[in-house]
């Protein structure tokens, strides 16, 4: 039985039990048996929502969470030039390039505002960005759950996609949250509509599912 409808039944069995346990409370069971079952039914909402967006997120591809013509810095550049970019866009994050072209590092939201107050806006970008080598890896392919699991295994808010060694951009970990949230909020639609229904409990993903999402850098 796939994992996600096994997850459906047992949070339907579980809402059932929290059911009986919430009227035994009603009628001489107290308060507290109330309280449990309340958590119980709302806890099974909460793991079927995490389960099923996980398992549409793996249909999702890095490429897709990509945003094509996003800002670059340059070693050459001073730290106020991001301060210019961040101030007229949305974009926080920034990959940074050499003169010859070569991505060699990260420049986060995080790291400006410390350099900032360090070094100031005269400083150069090499001295607050974050060196290539520490920024985990993925490819175009890499599916965004496993991805994100690299991001919190290594620490950091942002991977760079590469594909046979040639940069192609950057996703945080806040591009990948932003889809749990899309994902979330149309299968939050299509349960509020369809729970009645057990065939609709069968792990079928909606039709619907977001395969692209706005990029954004994210913060180490």
């Amino acid at each position: 039985m796939p994992y996600v409808r096994a997850t459906n039944i047992a949070v339907l069995v579980g809402r059932l039990m929290a059911g009986l346990l919430f009227l035994w409370g009603i009628f001489g069971g107290g308060v507290f048996l109330m309280l449990i079952a309340f958590f119980v039914y709302v806890g099974g909402g909460s793991e079927r929502h995490a389960v099923t967006s996980r398992h549409v997120l793996r249909d999702v591809q890095a490429r897709d969470a990509l945003t094509p013509q996003a800002e670059k810095l340059y070693t050459s550049e001073k730290i106020s030039r991001a301060v210019d970019l961040i101030m007229a866009s949305y974009q926080t994050d920034y990959p940074v390039f050499d003169l010859s072209n070569n991505y060699v590092g990260v420049l986060t939201r995080a790291r400006l505002v410390d350099a900032l107050k360090t070094v100031g806006p005269d400083g150069r970008i090499p001295d607050a960005m974050i060196a290539a080598r520490h920024i985990p890896e993925c490819t175009p392919t890499t599916n965004l759950a496993d991805l994100w699991d690299t991001m919190l295994q290594s620490g950091m808010r942002v991977a760079a996609v590469k594909d046979e060694g040639q940069f192609l951009g950057l996703i945080t970990i806040d591009d990948v949250t932003e889809l749990f949230q899309v994902i979330g909020a149309r299968l939050d639609g299509e349960y509020r509509r369809h729970d009645a229904d057990p065939q609709d409990l069968s792990g079928n993903k909606p039709s619907n599912t977001p395969t692209s999402s706005r990029q954004s850098s994210g913060d180490a």
